[in-house]
């Protein structure tokens, strides 16, 4: 079970990213408008939260799931879940803010979380935990 909550939130996490790399190529905000940016950017910026959005929320099962089953896995869990907050709290503020800081922010949390997931995923593998 863990392993399939694993791949799931490593192929979330590659569908987000590129979703998250056209938001940044191919959608500007007019010149002189105010945020919230996320507004101007349709059906992709909709997609880019909503995946967001179900990141965290299954990025929370992994956690219960690694404590319920397996403490060797709960550190890279735990880790994993707080580059997904530090993510979606960075793509919230650069939304509205738009300050690089945030977008900083979105891109390490993105980075550990999927470091995190990536190994925990190996771990699983290695050690037989379905």
């Amino acid at each position: 079970m863990i392993t399939k909550r694993l791949k799931m939130a490593v192929g979330l996490l590659s569908v987000e990213f590129v979703a998250g790399m056209l938001l940044l190529t191919l959608f500007r905000a007019p010149q002189g408008t105010e945020p919230p940016f996320w507004s101007a950017t349709g059906i992709t910026g909709a997609i880019h939260g909503l995946l967001g959005l179900a990141i965290l929320i299954g990025s929370i099962f992994i956690v219960v799931n690694a404590a319920r089953r397996n403490r060797i896995l709960l550190s890279r869990a735990v880790l994993g879940f707080l580059g997904v907050v530090a993510s979606v709290v960075g793509g919230l503020a650069f939304g509205s803010i738009h300050g690089s800081v945030w977008l900083f922010t979105m891109s390490v949390g993105f980075i550990v979380a999927l470091l995190s997931y990536g190994s925990m995923y190996a771990v699983a593998k290695a050690n037989g935990l379905e």
